[in-house]
Parts: structure tokens; C-alpha cells; sequence
């Protein structure tokens, strides 16, 4: 089962792309995987950004996100190379909805982005993703993002771990890259909502 079992999508599927419905797709496919990788150590399926452990889920899903981006990269197909750019996505997005966002406030936040997007200014951004552009995210997530992070695992001392950073500010710049990449926001509407049926079906089927 992959995405070309659901892509192209349904005209009425297509015909209500709104944010909110979206973030709460992803919420509810993003916890129940959460659920199963908790018992495993891995991700959780809910973290405070300001302790340790909440810290290191963060990392974690800030590899999975390049991960997907390099995989996009090395694709041949567009049918693929969409599908791993809304991997990458989901797993940007989760970091937000993970350390509390709610997906109607959150929703109202990325609407106001999307409108920035079709500006003249927007139009101009770099549209492609090089091997220049995947650095810029790697620095952002690997270094800045890195770095705010206060959670140091090899550190015996007691630690200060709250984070001084708007997260949602600090990743818009990705948010919005990624969603250019796209031809349109109905076509990264269609194939986020083919990946999410994807997904759910390998929830169902104990994949």
C-alpha cells in the first residue's frame, strides 16, 4: 500500500482544504503512531518542550524531517518526490503540535502563511530543493535549533532546560519552503491528505 493507492484524490475530498482539518489529521495519525513508539523508547505522543526528554523527541524529529528531505532529493518521480516532502512536513509540523500548539490556533497561523505565499515577494522565493537549501535546514534545525535546545544527555550536573525560543517562528521559514516546493497549495492539500490515508491504513492494519 502506498500513495498511488490514493493520489489523485477525490473531488470531494479536494473541495474543503482548510489548515484545521489538516493539523487535525495529522494530530490524530501522528499520536497513534506515537502510541506504539512509546513502548519501544522512541517518540512519545505527548512532550514539554522544556525537559530533557521532551528536548531529545525534538531531535529526533528533526532527523526524521531531513531524512524525508534527502530521500525527496534523491527522487526520480514526482509522485515520490511529494510524498517525501509531506513526510518531511508531517514530521516539521508534529514538532509544533507535540510541545502544545492547537491545531485551531495553529491553523490560523499557517492560513495567514499561505496567504503571504502567493505575494509578488513570495513568488520570487527559490522554489527548488539543492543541495544548497537542504544545508540551510540542516544548520537551522542541526545548529540554531540544536543549540536552544538546553538538554545536554552526557551533562552530570543538574541542568537548566527551559528553551527561550518561539518555535513556530523559528521553523515558519521551513514551513514555507517546503510548501513552495509544491506547484499549489491544492496539490499539497491532495497529496497530504493521500499520505494521510496511507498511514492510517497502515494503523489499521497493524503494518
Amino acid at each position: 500500500m502506498n500513495i498511488r493507492d490514493y493520489w489523485p484524490i477525490s473531488t470531494e475530498e479536494l473541495s474543503i482544504p482548510t489548515w484545521e482539518k489538516m493539523l487535525t489529521m495529522r494530530l490524530q495519525t501522528f499520536q497513534g503512531f506515537a502510541n506504539i513508539e512509546k513502548d519501544r523508547g522512541f517518540i512519545q505522543p505527548k512532550i514539554h518542550i522544556h525537559t530533557s526528554q521532551g528536548q531529545e523527541v525534538i531531535r529526533m524529529l528533526c532527523f526524521r524531517f531531513l531524512e524525508e528531505v534527502g530521500e525527496a532529493f534523491e527522487s526520480g518521480e514526482d509522485d515520490h518526490y511529494y510524498e517525501e516532502l509531506i513526510d518531511a512536513f508531517n514530521y516539521i509540523v508534529s514538532i509544533l503540535l507535540l510541545a502544545g500548539e492547537v491545531p485551531t490556533d495553529l491553523a490560523a497561523k499557517l492560513t495567514s502563511v499561505c496567504i503571504v505565499l502567493q505575494s509578488e515577494t513570495a513568488r520570487s522565493m527559490e522554489k527548488d530543493l539543492t543541495p544548497a537549501s537542504i544545508g540551510w535546514m540542516t544548520i537551522s534545525l542541526g545548529a540554531k535549533l540544536g543549540d536552544s535546545l538546553r538538554n545536554r544527555a552526557w551533562m552530570n550536573n543538574s541542568q537548566n532546560t527551559f528553551v527561550d525560543l518561539d518555535l513556530f517562528e523559528f521553523l515558519l521559514p521551513i514551513f514555507s519552503f517546503i510548501i513552495c516546493l509544491f506547484p499549489d497549495f491544492k496539490t499539497f492539500y491532495s497529496y497530504f491528505v493521500a499520505k494521510d490515508s496511507v498511514l492510517q491504513f497502515r494503523l489499521r492494519s497493524k503494518y
